[in-house]
């Protein structure tokens, strides 16, 4: 988010491990969840109105994503796949909930 005087910062390194349901063979419409483990969060705040850093606990949550994908090449393991993908995570500063961070995207990614 950027203002004229202030500037919010929101960043994390997440992993995740998802297991996917293939409707059509090895491509077409696929379902899958899993976890997501989110290492280092940080919201940063700089400027006029705010300044300062909180930095979250290390936070687990799920994943679940609705997507299509389309084979590369009719021999290849994969291809590419786009989508939504719904996410969901709570985050903490010492054990007590401070923030949710859920969210709905649309997505392409590379499977190999």
């Amino acid at each position: 988010i950027d203002a004229a005087n202030q500037t919010f910062d929101f960043t994390r390194f997440p992993l995740e491990a998802l297991a996917f349901y293939n409707f059509s063979g090895d491509h077409g419409v696929r379902l899958g969840g899993g976890l997501a483990y989110q290492l280092n969060p940080k919201f940063k705040a700089s400027g006029s109105l705010a300044n300062g850093t909180v930095n979250f606990d290390n936070a687990l949550g799920y994943v679940v994503q609705l997507d299509y994908l389309t084979k590369t090449h009719p021999k290849a393991r994969g291809g590419i796949s786009w989508g939504l993908r719904y996410t969901a995570t709570d985050y903490e500063v010492n054990g007590i909930q401070n923030a949710t961070g859920n969210g709905l995207g649309i997505f392409m990614g590379g499977v190999f």
